[in-house]
């Protein structure tokens, strides 16, 4: 099996609290701002962000996901 792996932050919407996972290249580096799909408000993931983790993927041979996990 090989592995692939994903860079993700987790940020909060500042307004009603819901929870967003984004990649952190988009979130924190480019510091692109994010709309929130339940209030409409946008904010910046970069300021609001709660922890950032690398996720790993197990993929098969075919480059199908078997396994996720916080490496």
């Amino acid at each position: 099996m090989e592995k692939a792996y994903l860079d993700v932050c987790i940020a909060q919407c500042p307004e009603c609290k819901t929870y967003y996972a984004e990649a952190s290249w988009y979130a924190i580096e480019l510091e692109c701002d994010l709309q929130c799909n339940k209030c409409g408000k946008s904010f910046s993931p970069k300021k609001f962000s709660t922890d950032r983790v690398m996720v790993e993927f197990e993929v098969s041979e075919e480059g199908k996901v078997k396994k996720v996990r916080v490496a």
